[in-house]
């Protein structure tokens, strides 16, 4: 608020400002005002002083900087690798052969032996050189680029280009079935976030069988457009086929006005590739558009064909993405045409490296050898790319905290370290599970209390114990393994970076660094001396004494024995290096005895602490003679090795190949089991990364304890809410009424005495406790799927078994005691008067156990045997029973299609479609078919996975088969070894044209594969026989297929399920080697129910005569 007075004030000084205003303007529009205009003044000032050319700002700022790179990220991201290729190609750069040839002199022409003039060209050493220098700083320069069209985004669709872009995406069956959408989800909502998202307008569209657009125009990027996008591809559905002709054409007849068009597809398309290729070539006529396909995780011939086919109408890009084969992404057009261009520019050093041998075409070289010996004057490293600085002197870093290793740091920070082991928090509250002997009931009692208020976890010893459940203390809990989970990822994000990322953490006090300097790690010898330059910056100095050792044929020190890493030994150590050059072989050995045997450090008793070898392949010595004295010296030493692999590119197969060489593989193991003989630690790691550390797969080890302990922690929060919910669904009147306090009281005090044949009330009703009975109904429910197992019926039987159960006749009678006095005339025993006697296995024994127990045994039996029941009827459904449970990854089935099974091969048709849909598709069994007759027809030539293409391929291709000529059952084994299966499957009605003789004969000289023999509609017992035995030779299984009587073997196997009298109930003979199993253990169980009811007749008898008596 302004006073009154200042309102008076103000408005004077308005009205002047207006009138000056009026004023100016009127002589502008009269022309007269700039004439008039004063000349202008500087300002003035005393004592200034010149700014910093750094901080002065121009007009043109902003343009200058924008054209001092032209390699500029934020170029190179809008162009493709052709355009790109443009302003930095080896013809851009002058470097092509003729470039270098104009620069030589011409001399006079020399006359061979042969009378033949031969051209002379000289050149400068000095030319070479940098035309060198600069081939290879352009090959890193490619090798960058193809590192950043492999990040991010950019590796599963290549670069995007154009500003109004419409992307059209697969959601196929093929593509987003087969747990693949996913992956292709989370892929899909990184190329949003990394290159849609910088573009101006999108437009977006997904295709199966019909075409589903987002938004019927191009729309402008923001963020609730991106967002909008990433939920729509969260909602992405398999719909279909792949209609990808419908979907160009969708795309190219709308009005949107899009200059780029991204086609993502991962199955084959539903039209041939001509009739794609003719139908956008004829659409792009006069029109500039250039369209990119992207073959997503998609390892098909044809579809990378024909999507690569799509975008070479058009003059567009092709990029190939597939998770499962790396190989495949430098298929791609960016890549590929970076790849060529490395090529060429290889080319043209190995052109150079010809003339240093004295020819260039049929041109001689004079001056090369003068070259030459001004090059061998140079230190290697001077002919290769170098970094800024890098022949600087060190600068040393000052001393931080102590380093130690993982397994050091772990003994601190670990998980059992903080008491944060799931097993040390659950400890206090666990109770382990008892089963133990009551005298008075006479029988084995087990503890039930988990089922009423505890949870089950199995612990670290294999056992189960019940756990009392504190929500409050797990929730803590689980908040501490996050705080821990994140120091631990920190940890290794710290070990991936500087000097530690090449040789790990250096953690001894006296130290020695041995380094691989062969001739083959010449290409490699600056990266080898920057990686020591980082070593001797930042870790060497915190040590008490150091040496650096170079080896190659032999061995040479920088010092003769250990000194103190003082700035001045770390300079001289750090120039000593630059000078070194590579040559020779790997003697490791000569370069450990030199670090442990050194005599001036063996007169003042100074010990080795840790030796760590850097190298890039396999030692001289094998890997047997360096463990051994690695183990020799550092058992006495208290020493340790450490190795570190430098993975370099393989060598040139056109080169000198070394005298001792390995792949990288075999050259890990090597390393890694010398540094692991002395205790030591391996690292491995190259250019792009570490690859495998000793130190960071100690802390992944601890990340996914911890993970695996959050894991369980939710399973028993789980387990206790869910008995919580029950609890208080349940009425309240059902926990008034629970019989169990009641039986858990004595009974009273004026109760007559039980016989000796009766047991109190109190432990004949505790029997009927309904924790029992909850127990049997939860595992009620697991009923049908234990059934269910595919497995065969040995391995079944394993588990399942009476004797497993302990439920047979031995486990009935193991406690009974023998009966004695029979032997003894004189002797007297009161028990024969008590418990009745019974003969088993030879011997005589007391029967202690009454009708109760008896009644509870034959139930257990019964129960058993309806198991085993349900089991069968499992094993007789469907195409089971025709072929028998299959469990093996990687098969081969091989059908008898002579023309004995003319009248049964529809019937044979249809049990194999069945069996390729019910298990080979189901269980994901590896397979492939074959025919035999007079010749062998194969469905696929090698084992292919049972994917839903393969499984209708294969339908279809058993749909042609016929039934003529003769049984060649050799062949066909003989074919299907050469594929070594896991197991061959042989279907057959007879015996082989050829002798049996010759098939097993053939068998001994192989390695034996198991053969399971299934018998289809064969009523000759002899080749039943041959099919039996020789499943029996190969340890596989016989398997006779049922095609009669099957409503008769159903109907005796469903009254095992459903009567209570089964012991009396016979079953029908079924043959094969499942089958028979459980036909043998139903019949054992039948004996045992008899014989469990015998000797409950004998307690009726005993007891009848008891009653006289009295």
């Amino acid at each position: 608020m302004t006073r009154p007075s200042e309102r008076e004030e103000e408005n004077p000084r308005k009205q002047q400002a207006l009138e000056r205003l009026r004023d100016f303007a009127l002589e502008e529009a009269r022309g007269g005002y700039p004439n008039s205009r004063p000349a202008w003044i500087g300002p003035r000032h005393t004592n200034a002083v010149e700014p910093h050319p750094l901080t002065v700002t121009h007009v043109n700022q902003g343009y200058i900087l924008h054209n001092a790179d032209p390699s500029t990220i934020a170029k190179r991201e809008c162009q493709n690798s052709s355009e790109w290729l443009g302003k930095h190609g080896v013809e851009s750069k002058g470097l092509l052969l003729k470039e270098l040839v104009s620069k030589g002199k011409i001399c006079r022409p020399e006359v061979s032996e042969g009378n033949r003039v031969q051209q002379k060209i000289s050149f400068e050493a000095q030319d070479i050189h940098e035309f060198e220098l600069r081939l290879n700083q352009a090959i890193s320069e490619y090798t960058d680029r193809i590192k950043w069209l492999l990040q991010d985004s950019r590796r599963m669709f290549g670069l995007l280009q154009g500003r109004r872009v419409a992307v059209l995406l697969d959601c196929s069956d093929a593509n987003c079935g087969f747990g693949r959408l996913t992956n292709y989800q989370q892929c899909l909502l990184h190329l949003i976030d990394d290159q849609l998202s910088t573009k101006d307008k999108i437009y977006l569209a997904s295709f199966g069988s019909t075409v589903t657009p987002l938004w019927p125009d191009l729309v402008n990027v923001n963020l609730h457009t991106l967002n909008e996008a990433k939920a729509w591809v969260n909602c992405f559905e398999p719909s279909g086929g792949c209609n990808l002709l419908k979907a160009i054409k969708f795309a190219l007849n709308s009005k949107t006005d899009f200059d780029s068009l991204l086609i993502i597809c991962g199955a084959v398309p539903d039209q041939p590739c001509e009739v794609l290729c003719s139908y956008v070539s004829e659409l792009l006529i006069g029109r500039q558009m250039k369209i990119a396909t992207v073959a997503y995780d998609c390892s098909d011939q044809n579809v990378m064909t024909t999507l690569r086919r799509i975008s070479e109408t058009c003059d567009g890009r092709y990029h190939c993405y597939a998770a499962t084969c790396e190989e495949s992404i430098y298929t791609g057009s960016d890549i590929s045409t970076l790849l060529k261009e490395i090529q060429t520019a290889q080319d043209v050093l190995n052109k150079i490296g010809e003339m240093k041998k004295g020819l260039l075409g049929t041109a001689l070289v004079r001056v090369m050898s003068e070259i030459n010996e001004e090059i061998v004057k140079l230190p290697q490293s001077r002919l290769l790319p170098q970094p800024p600085g890098h022949t600087d002197p060190l600068c040393i870093e000052g001393a931080t905290i102590q380093e130690s290793t993982s397994l050091g740091w772990l003994d601190r920070h670990g998980l059992r370290a903080q008491r944060l082991d799931l097993y040390q928090v659950l400890a206090p509250n666990a109770y382990s599970y008892c089963e133990q002997y009551v005298p008075i009931l006479n029988k084995m009692v087990q503890s039930q209390v988990h089922e009423k208020t505890m949870a089950q976890c199995n612990w670290i010893d294999g056992t189960i114990k019940n756990v009392h459940v504190d929500l409050a203390q797990l929730y803590d809990y689980q908040k501490k393994l996050g705080v821990a989970v994140r120091l631990y990822e920190k940890r290794v994000e710290w070990l991936a970076k500087s000097s530690r990322a090449l040789f790990g953490t250096v953690v001894e006090g006296i130290v020695v660094i041995c380094v691989d300097l062969c001739s083959l790690n010449t290409p490699y010898l600056v990266h080898i001396q920057h990686s020591l330059r980082l070593l001797l910056e930042q870790q060497m100095n915190k040590k008490k004494l150091f040496n650096l050792i170079v080896f190659g044929s032999e061995a040479k020190a920088f010092q003769p024995h250990v000194v103190k890493p003082t700035a001045q030994n770390l300079q001289a150590a750090w120039a000593w290096l630059l000078e070194q050059q590579c040559s020779g072989s790997r003697n490791l050995l000569g370069a450990l005895r030199m670090a442990f045997e050194s005599a001036r450090e063996q007169d003042h008793n100074i010990q080795v602490e840790g030796v760590y070898v850097m190298t890039s392949g396999i030692p001289d010595q094998p890997r047997s003679v360096l463990t051994s004295y690695v183990q020799d010296v550092c058992v006495a030493r208290y020493s340790s090795v450490h190795m570190i692999l430098f993975n370099v590119d393989d060598y040139d197969s056109s080169g000198a190949i070394p005298s001792r060489y390995a792949n990288i593989t075999t050259t890990a193991d090597c390393l890694r089991a010398v540094a692991h003989s002395s205790g030591g630690r391996f690292h491995w790691f190259r250019e792009t990364g570490v690859i495998e550390s000793d130190d960071v797969n100690l802390l992944t080890n601890e990340i996914d304890k911890a993970l695996n302990y959050s894991r369980k922690c939710a399973v028993l929060v789980k387990s206790v809410k869910k008995k919580m919910s029950a609890e208080n669904q349940a009425p309240s009147s059902q926990s008034l009424s629970a019989p169990f306090p009641r039986q858990a009281l004595p009974a009273p005090s004026g109760t007559s005495q039980t016989s000796s044949l009766t047991r109190p009330r109190s432990a004949l009703k505790l029997k009927k406790t309904p924790i029992l009975v909850k127990k049997e109904n939860v595992r009620e429910k697991a009923k049908e799927s234990v059934n269910e197992v595919q497995e065969t019926g040995r391995s079944w039987l394993s588990k399942h078994s009476l004797k497993r159960l302990k439920i047979d006749l031995d486990s009935l009678l193991h406690s009974a005691p023998d009966c004695k006095h029979k032997r003894h005339l004189n002797a007297k025993s009161r028990t024969c008067s008590i418990f009745p006697s019974v003969t088993y296995k030879g011997t005589v024994r007391h029967l202690q156990l009454l009708p109760n127990d008896l009644d509870d045994y034959i139930r257990k039996v019964d129960k058993a045997i309806k198991s085993y029941a349900r089991r069968m009827q499992w094993l007789l459904s469907s195409s089971r029973r025709i072929f028998g449970v299959i469990c093996e990854k990687n098969i081969v089935i091989l059908l008898d299609t002579s023309g004995s099974m003319i009248q049964y091969v529809e019937h044979l048709k249809q049990a194999v479609a069945a069996l390729i849909w019910e298990q080979l598709a189901r269980y994901r069994i590896n397979f492939t078919i074959k025919t035999f007759d007079d010749e062998i027809q194969t469905f696929r030539s090698q084992i292919t996975s049972a994917s839903s293409e393969n499984c209708e391929l294969a339908a279809k291709w058993l749909s042609g088969i016929t039934a003529k000529g003769n049984t060649c059952t050799l062949e066909a084994l003989e074919d299907a070894y050469n594929l070594k299966p896991d197991s061959i499957i042989l279907l057959s009605d007879g015996k082989p044209d050829t002798s049996t003789n010759k098939i097993f004969d053939f068998i001994k000289l192989h390695e034996k594969i198991p053969i399971h023999t299934v018998s289809f509609a064969c009523e000759d017992d002899g080749a039943n026989h041959f099919l039996n035995e020789l499943s029996k030779y190969t340890s596989g299984r016989y398997h006779r297929a049922i095609l009669s009587d099957t409503d008769a073997i159903d109907l005796a196997i469903h009254k095992l399920t459903i009567e209570d009298e089964i012991e009396t109930l016979e079953l029908p003979n079924m043959d094969g080697d499942d089958l028979k199993l459980l036909m043998k253990e139903i019949d054992k169980g039948q004996q045992c129910i008899k014989q469990a009811k015998t000797f409950k007749q004998l307690y009726e008898k005993q007891s009848e005569k008891a009653e006289k008596v009295k």
